[in-house]
């Protein structure tokens, strides 16, 4: 749904992204725009660009400077990384969505430093046909005529509950059917390694749920899933050892899964969003049922992936005394089979005693140039899914939620590195920036994680996830 605003932000018409000066450029040029190039009139940066303004750039070297450098850009409150990978795991159960309509790619500029260095031969790229990186739009309504021009959302696939659906829900079987990872009529999920672990399909990969099929799982959102499982299959032994056979399996089942999911939704109310809000939600009231359940656009696309800006370009999995038995890059985390080679004790404690990145405009390098089937630029992805769906500009959003507007760069942050590259970015003011970099570049709230426009955004969009819950815990 799209709550806030109401209506979406296409300049350009219904469905058109925001102009760019690759729109000034005939179909068949050689692409020749660079970054430090005048915007045109109306237009609004390169994604890549955006990207490259707010790089590390820390490089392979080992210098004071970058380790300086490294450590400021760390969070400042010392979150660990539990935080990081526990906030996308809670993703997959309230925001999965397609994007899988074909589009206009990412554009790489001419003077872009990893694609395009000084010491290469200009057009050396565009002669290979490497001039973009992929990018795909968000799916539309079933049955929309016209879906390159309509309002594009992102089409839920889950509920706006907090419900497990990671652990819970129906995955598609090889013979087509949709089955669940409960273990045949019984109260217990069925695992694998004598109940150490997730269980597996047929091709020896961890199952998931269709709906969260498509979502980036890693060894430590998995590792996280496996506790859940764990923890449904401990309450069923729990209970039978209480109630012996006076219950039925069914009833066993509905218990046990009553209780994880409770668990699950105080864990991530009070314990996950507590830390990193820095603060309690609203006193819970009591189910509201003129509170419409959906997951707002904005939260989806802008506020709920903060996350990115979170991510180390590698990860520390150390032993039990605390030392480094391997440095995993962040293109490796989503080899799951690791899971079991580092085993769940390594991976959980070393998610608690790794520091994560700053919640803020910076990303680090290695998630803008991640290297799967082809090389994507989160950032740059990030920014052009905003587009994509139409959402408003920064300003905008503060009202929309009873902010007051920002009028002067220094308003919106006090460091001033930051605001000399959103004055090049966004030459004409607050007014003119795109509301993914604003949120990101706020200074943040005392003891919080975010800025004010997204603490605003996240603590909305949770009170309707619990308002409209009529099952939420109490």
């Amino acid at each position: 749904m799209r709550e806030f605003p109401p209506g979406p932000f296409y300049p350009n018409g219904v469905g058109k992204m925001l102009k760019t000066p690759m729109d000034s450029l005939p179909n068949n040029a050689v692409p020749t725009v660079k970054c430090v190039d005048p915007l045109p009139i109306g237009a609004f940066p390169l994604p890549r660009c955006i990207s490259n303004e707010f790089a590390y750039n820390l490089g392979p070297s080992i210098n004071l400077n970058n380790l300086k450098q490294q450590s400021e850009l760390r969070s400042r409150r010392r979150t660990n990384h539990m935080a990081t990978w526990f906030g996308q795991y809670i993703s997959f159960d309230i925001t999965v969505s397609l994007t899988t309509i074909p589009s206009n790619p990412i554009y790489i500029p001419a003077d872009d430093a990893t694609f395009n260095p000084p010491s290469s031969i200009p057009g050396e790229l565009p002669a290979k046909g490497v001039t973009s990186l992929p990018f795909n739009l968000s799916e539309v309504l079933p049955g929309t005529s016209d879906p390159l021009n309509s309002v594009r959302n992102g089409v839920s696939l889950v509920s706006p509950l907090l419900d497990l659906d990671m652990v819970y829900g129906a995955y598609n079987a090889p013979d087509g059917t949709f089955k669940t990872i409960r273990n045949g009529t019984s109260c217990y999920l069925l695992t694998t390694d004598n109940g150490k672990y997730p269980p597996k399909d047929d091709s020896g990969n961890y199952i998931r749920s269709t709906s969260t099929s498509s979502r980036s799982w890693t060894l430590f959102t998995m590792a996280i899933n496996t506790i859940w499982i764990r923890e449904h299959n401990r309450k069923c032994k729990d209970l039978f050892d209480i109630h012996g056979n006076s219950w039925t399996d069914q009833r066993y089942f509905e218990e046990a899964r009553r209780w994880n999911i409770a668990l699950f939704q105080k864990t991530a109310s009070e314990e996950y969003l507590g830390t990193v809000l820095g603060r309690p939600l609203p006193a819970y009231e009591g189910y509201k049922p003129d509170v419409v359940p959906g997951i707002d656009t904005f939260f989806a696309t802008v506020s709920f992936r903060y996350g990115h800006s979170e991510l180390s370009d590698s990860y520390r999995i150390q032993d039990m005394y605390g030392d480094t038995i391997y440095d995993l890059p962040l293109e490796r985390t989503k080899e799951e089979n690791l899971l079991e080679a580092f085993g769940l004790d390594r991976v959980l404690s070393s998610m608690a005693l790794h520091r994560q990145e700053e919640v803020d405009v910076f990303f680090n390098d290695a998630s803008r140039n991640l290297n799967f089937s082809h090389i994507y630029d989160l950032y740059a992805f990030d920014i052009s899914r905003t587009r994509d769906r139409g959402i408003a500009l920064y300003n905008v959003f503060r009202e929309a939620y009873g902010l007051p507007r920002k009028n002067t760069w220094e308003e919106v942050t006090s460091n001033k590195y930051i605001s000399n590259r959103l004055q090049f970015l966004y030459p004409n003011g607050p007014d003119t920036m795109e509301a993914f970099v604003g949120a990101f570049s706020e200074d943040h709230l005392d003891g919080s994680n975010f800025g004010e426009l997204l603490n605003a955004s996240i603590v909305t969009q949770v009170c309707i996830c619990i308002f409209s819950c009529f099952f939420f815990f109490n």
